[in-house]
């Protein structure tokens, strides 16, 4: 990816939990894992612009089974410190609890167990707190309501394929409330390509990377990959390039990491090239 050529980020991170991932150990030492994540935040760096933002999106704390609670929100924030300005934090609340499955003691004061419905979205910025741009689709109702730092929404992933996905309202508040449209999205974990189908909806270029060859191909069917669209021209190149690396650092820390590219180019926008008054979509996939 180029140096400053990212507008937003938007990803939600592994939690280090345990789940199972089919290429990912999701259970490693938290020094370990700490590191590897302070990688690909400092890479994140590089490839924005002046100005472009990250939303991080966390569980406040987690705790693996025999193990103290980690407060997975203070410790994000100390490696966000180090190269970015931070912009304020965001608290997601889930209206649905609909994956609850722990309780403790059931309908008993013995040893009830308190789970707290809500995720943090930490806010950063690169240099500045101020990205320069032209066209917004941003509502004026939005930006107030949206701005409080409280947002309330439902959790629409009970068809989503991946394990740990997060609604697409999040996405979508992210996208309206800190970028232009014509604007380029990154997710640098990529997951079953919510953040990618909402940029597309919304009139923004984006990029996902994503381990997993079984997601990509959910990515793809998400995104309508080889289906005809009577509204715009969409044109899909699928290309192949695996990355190892030595060093383990940055985005390449994992081998055979795929990217995924989604590309809007619309004469309208002031931030895209002319295109003869149609939409074109290029979807990469590597």
């Amino acid at each position: 990816i180029p140096s400053n050529s990212i507008h937003l980020a938007i990803t939600s991170p592994p939690y280090n939990v345990g789940l199972e991932y089919d290429v990912y150990d999701d259970k490693q030492a938290w020094d370990s894992y700490f590191q590897q994540m302070e990688d690909i935040i400092s890479e994140m760096k590089r490839v924005l612009v002046d100005g472009g933002r990250i939303c991080w999106n966390v569980q406040i704390n987690v705790r693996r089974k025999e193990e103290d609670r980690v407060n997975l929100m203070q410790r994000f924030k100390n490696i966000f410190d180090k190269y970015f300005i931070d912009m304020g934090d965001i608290v997601w609340i889930e209206e649905t609890m609909t994956k609850r499955t722990a309780w403790g003691s059931w309908c008993s004061p013995s040893s009830p167990y308190i789970q707290m419905p809500l995720e943090c979205v930490l806010v950063y910025a690169k240099n500045s707190k101020k990205l320069e741009g032209q066209e917004t689709d941003l509502k004026k109702e939005e930006f107030m309501d949206w701005v409080t730092g409280i947002w309330k929404f439902n959790n629409n992933t009970l068809n989503e394929s991946h394990i740990a996905s997060f609604p697409s309202e999040l996405p979508k508040r992210c996208i309206k409330l800190f970028s232009w449209v014509g604007n380029t999205i990154l997710d640098p974990f990529a997951g079953s390509g919510t953040t990618l189908l909402v940029a597309r909806e919304l009139n923004r270029n984006s990029i996902g990377i994503e381990l997993s060859e079984d997601y990509c191909r959910r990515i793809k069917e998400k995104l309508g990959y080889g289906q005809q669209q009577i509204d715009k021209q969409i044109e899909y190149e699928i290309l192949t390039a695996v990355e190892n690396t030595q060093n383990h650092s940055g985005f390449g820390l994992l081998s055979q990491t795929r990217l995924i590219s989604v590309k809007r180019e619309s004469a309208d926008s002031p931030n895209s090239p002319q295109t003869d008054n149609k939409l074109k979509e290029e979807a990469n996939f590597s």
